[in-house]
């Protein structure tokens, strides 16, 4: 089958699914869309508001911003009329509606109804939207794969049978999710491989996260020829998430050198400041993490300090981080400490350091700066900082709890302020700072700015993986 991606588009869904992690602020979402909009991202989705829960005036916003940056903002509903009349009303640019597909959602969310009958009711949305010309409707048959696993021969026809119809009645896109995130890479690849030859439908893809195979399905999904790639900024979605923005763009720009229209320069960049204004930390195993660049092996990084490339890939050494971190833990090696030294012999003070190590975890950068100058050594400032740093941990407590925005705000202007988190307890806000020797500065800062306003503020110092 000869494939062709000149139709694929990626649907960051952030504002929808990854609102079911964490509920956002209008600021915030506003801010969230323009980082997509800067990194090239041209279709982004929402969920259909439901007052009071959520404002049919911030959705309106939304999408009106969203056309100024030229993104198509699609509105995500149930497939039941009164929710279509009402996404009607917000004029988004394309609608998505979803209705339970597998026995187990029609019989225990839906009250028995049958298959035909989800259909049916897919096809009454669409004839509502049809006479306003829309070019993107998506139709979505929740719990799809599992129809695909679990329902035989006959559930994989009617699936078939679905999508055709759905198809030539003049859905754009009809999306066959998996739910429950019960596929693997060879299934998901077999699934949407048997529904592109069998539907010769434009399809997406939506895969969640609970095995821990979302990114990769989506990747595989997209090496067959499936037209819409649904993610997330860092994944996040009920449960445990879906498809990682980066992880699926970074696999198919760098690895397979397939064209997505997203910026790749601008992810790091993106998720950056994604953490920063949300408060929602990067996992340590993420990809873009600073674990991901920190070389802990002796053996590792006596190659590292003369080719990074030996253990960093070069396109995330080009778009992700100039350079690796280097940690100097227990199995740190004397071709490390020889290359901070410019050639220094340094293998009695690479025995001392691992010592050293072995009592407290690692040595961060401002404890090795004074061990070297204890002993009469001299390093550089741009080696030095390439040494893996502790971190801060600021905690305040405020004369006022409300009066945390003002303070949130100011933060956030900092350089080396990774999150702010609101918090309760002996404290109101919890502010992480990337290096944790500005900590004193940053906290005589605060105090100088809002005075009175903080009761108490204390500093702990934690190891960079935190």
């Amino acid at each position: 089958m000869l494939i062709s991606w000149i139709n694929m588009h990626i649907l960051d869904t952030t504002l929808r699914e990854g609102e079911l992690f964490k509920f956002l602020g209008f600021e915030q979402k506003l801010e969230v869309l323009e980082l997509l909009a800067n990194a090239g991202l041209k279709r982004i989705e929402l969920t259909l508001p439901y007052p009071p829960r959520t404002s049919k005036e911030h959705a309106r916003s939304l999408i009106l911003k969203s056309r100024d940056l030229g993104v198509l903002c699609v509105l995500h509903a149930r497939a039941y009329k009164e929710d279509v009349a009402n996404a009607l009303s917000l004029d988004a640019d394309g609608y998505a509606f979803y209705i339970g597909f597998s026995e187990l959602h029609r019989k225990q969310k839906l009250h028995g109804i049958t298959k035909e009958d989800a259909l049916n009711k897919l096809l009454e949305c669409l004839e509502m939207v049809k006479t306003a010309g829309y070019t993107y409707t998506r139709a979505t048959l929740e719990d799809a794969s599992r129809v695909y696993l679990e329902e035989g021969i006959e559930g994989y026809r009617s699936l078939v049978y679905a999508i055709k119809k759905l198809h030539l009645s003049g859905y754009t896109l009809i999306s066959v999710p998996d739910t429950a995130g019960l596929l693997t890479p060879r299934l998901a690849s077999s699934f949407f491989q048997s529904l592109k030859r069998d539907t010769n439908a434009p399809l997406a893809a939506h895969f969640h996260n609970d095995y821990g195979y979302a990114s990769a399905n989506t990747v595989e999904a997209a090496l067959v020829g499936v037209e819409e790639l649904h993610t997330t900024v860092m994944g996040i979605g009920d449960r445990n998430g879906i498809a990682d923005l980066y992880e699926v763009v970074s696999a198919l720009e760098d690895v397979h050198n397939i064209p997505t229209c997203v910026k790749r320069e601008e992810l790091k960049s993106l998720y950056d400041r994604f953490c920063k204004i949300t408060g929602i930390p990067l996992p340590w195993r993420h990809p873009l993490s600073n674990e991901a660049r920190s070389i802990r092996a002796g053996v590792h990084q006596a190659l590292s300090v003369k080719n990074a490339e030996g253990y960093i890939p070069k396109k995330k050494l080009l778009f992700d981080f100039a350079s690796p971190l280097f940690v100097i833990s227990p199995y740190v090696g004397s071709n490390l400490i020889t290359w901070l030294l410019n050639g220094q012999p340094a293998k009695e003070l690479s025995f001392v350091l691992s010592e050293i190590a072995t009592q407290e975890g690692v040595v961060d950068k401002e404890s090795l700066f004074r061990i070297l100058q204890k002993h009469g050594y001299k390093v550089s400032l741009e080696k030095l900082s390439l040494i893996s740093d502790k971190k801060a941990l600021v905690f305040l407590k405020l004369k006022q709890a409300q009066l945390y925005q003002n303070i949130i705000k100011d933060a956030l202007t900092y350089d080396f302020v990774e999150r702010v988190n609101f918090v309760k307890g002996d404290a109101e806000l919890l502010i992480t700072l990337k290096s944790g020797s500005r900590a004193r500065g940053f906290v005589w800062d605060l105090r100088k700015k809002f005075g009175a306003q903080i009761l108490d503020a204390r500093v702990l110092y934690v190891d960079g993986g935190v």
